[in-house]
């Protein structure tokens, strides 16, 4: 849980600079968009390996990197 929760703060830090700038834009905050990118991606990842594709990786990040669009 720690070594998850070191990596979303890294990615929260990076999300809130990129919220400030207004490169992305979001009614969440940068925590919380942080937390679901990674529930997103380890759900990706999962059926990644179920499925033995990448498509699921692909498909998660075009979904987040849209709902993100300023």
């Amino acid at each position: 849980q720690a070594l998850l929760e070191s990596w979303q703060d890294l990615v929260a830090a990076s999300l809130d600079e990129a919220l400030i700038s207004g490169e992305i834009a979001s009614r969440l905050d940068a925590k919380q968009l942080a937390a679901l990118f990674w529930s997103g991606w380890e759900g990706a990842v999962m059926r990644a390996k179920l499925y033995s594709s990448t498509q699921p990786v692909y498909d998660f990040w075009d979904f987040f990197k849209h709902s993100v669009r300023p």
